[in-house]
């Protein structure tokens, strides 16, 4: 009898360590938010997104958790859209990941952005980011969302990614939308320009010490002569977005960009409705809408012949 009950401990056990293994880890996901996009379509690409994430993490609705407990539903109500809040939200439910993002419409360019938030240890805040932008019907919206939720959490194919490339190269360069894996993508021209050689894009290495408004921003960059070339131009918000390096402070490759402040940046990526642009803060790593009159740094680009 002592015999079996030692096997019967030894194959529960077993069993409890193969479950432990193969246990998904908890992504909390809130729900897209909605710039001049309906409320239904948002809501139904976000579906989608939790779909997919679905089949590599336990997910967790962060509007099913406000039914769950006050704290969330709380948050919730108050807007909770920061990375902060997010984490407190999460960290309070012991979940370790957070996928958030926006799904806005300007004319008839659609952008869908996505961030993968950390809770827990010393990778604390974003931890990746997914952005892809397209003039496409509803229905393609559905084949977007799946696309950016795959680039979120490191699921996409060389293939898919020159695909999205080809997609959005009518619109702006060619970019990436997650940080730089190695030192060996920047390349010093050694004439004021770094070269990063996975988007092909030529950025202008030491910046203005002074800030900018978004209008005299973009004048700035059309003006600028630099390394031969003069046609300099403000990044949209994709393009600036490929330059944050979280594993520097700031956020971005210093050996290459030594002079950068842990601050805004303006994008060219606007909306003429709200008279607001987008700064990517170098400080975190993070994208915001701010008013145009404000004032913030700049750093221009160009494409590469």
């Amino acid at each position: 009898m002592m015999r079996l009950n030692k096997i019967f401990i030894f194959l529960f056990a077993l069993l409890l360590s193969m479950t432990t293994v193969h246990a998904k880890e908890q992504l909390m996901v809130r729900n897209l938010k909605a710039q001049r996009v309906d409320a239904v379509t948002a809501e139904a690409l976000s579906d989608i997104i939790k779909s997919i994430l679905g089949e590599y993490y336990s997910v967790q609705s962060m509007d099913a958790l406000a039914a769950l407990s006050s704290v969330v539903e709380e948050k919730l109500k108050a807007g909770c859209d920061d990375t902060k809040c997010l984490i407190e939200v999460a960290g309070a439910m012991d979940i370790g990941l957070v996928a958030t993002g926006s799904i806005s419409k300007l004319g008839s360019l659609y952008t869908l952005n996505m961030q993968l938030i950390s809770t827990r240890g010393a990778n604390l805040g974003v931890v990746q980011r997914a952005s892809e932008e397209c003039r496409c019907s509803d229905e393609d919206l559905v084949a977007l969302s799946r696309r950016v939720a795959l680039q979120l959490i490191g699921k996409t194919s060389s293939l898919q990614l020159a695909a999205s490339a080809q997609r959005t190269s009518a619109v702006a360069p060619p970019v990436v939308t997650t940080p730089a894996a190695s030192i060996a993508r920047y390349s010093n021209l050694g004439n004021g320009i770094i070269l990063d050689k996975t988007t092909g894009l030529m950025w202008q290495q030491v910046t203005k010490p002074q800030k900018f408004t978004w209008e005299e921003a973009k004048k700035y960059c059309a003006d600028l002569s630099l390394g031969g070339y003069s046609d300099w131009y403000l990044p949209t918000q994709q393009q600036l977005e490929s330059l944050v390096d979280l594993r520097f402070n700031p956020t971005i490759n210093i050996s290459f960009f030594p002079d950068t402040q842990a601050s805004d940046y303006w994008s060219y990526t606007h909306n003429e409705s709200i008279r607001k642009a987008c700064l990517v803060d170098f400080s975190d790593g993070d994208s915001y809408f701010s008013y145009k009159s404000g004032k913030a740094y700049v750093r221009a680009v160009r494409n590469r012949l």
